[in-house]
């Protein structure tokens, strides 16, 4: 699991899986779930990141994945 988080629009994506994207949900504002071939979570992106997340999370976030960060 990996953290991208893009300072020119302000938003994350939470990656879950290599698995390309097939299909997109907007599950609340701001809020999009992409779903693989199986309709398996693959990714979560939030826009306005910066307004839902730690900003030393987000300075950090392409740096290494979510598992190794919270260990």
């Amino acid at each position: 699991m990996k953290l991208h988080y893009y300072p020119e629009t302000d938003s994350a994506y939470i990656e879950f899986s290599k698995v390309v994207g097939i299909k997109t949900i907007e599950v609340a504002d701001g809020v999009n779930v992409d779903l693989g071939n199986l309709d398996e979570i693959v990714g979560i992106e939030l826009e306005h990141a910066s307004k839902h997340l730690d900003t030393s999370i987000l300075a950090n976030a392409n740096e290494k994945s979510l598992v190794n960060a919270a260990g």
